[in-house]
């Protein structure tokens, strides 16, 4: 296997000579060939949307099990820690 790699290591090869010439020819000739890929923006909006739901559902349990760690109300009304002192 070495001896393979030695013998590729600093192998080149050398493109045909009209190789650039038929390249120039192309870009010269403007036509372009554009490959259409119709599904690939509905699955990024889709993905987008996806990640989005799942982002947002992480937040609120988080911020359930913080809420219901703390004692806290969150319509703001009451917080147990008040109702401690005051007892």
């Amino acid at each position: 296997m070495q001896n393979f790699k030695d013998k590729l290591f600093n192998y080149e090869a050398n493109p045909p000579a009209n190789a650039w010439d038929n390249i120039a020819a192309e870009l010269e000739a403007g036509d372009q060939k554009v490959v259409q890929m119709p599904g690939l923006r509905k699955k990024s909006r889709l993905v987008f949307y996806g990640l989005t739901a799942a982002a947002s559902l992480v937040i609120i349990f988080l911020s359930s099990l913080f809420f219901e760690k703390s004692g806290k109300k969150i319509d703001g009304l009451a917080v147990s820690s008040i109702n401690k002192k005051n007892d």
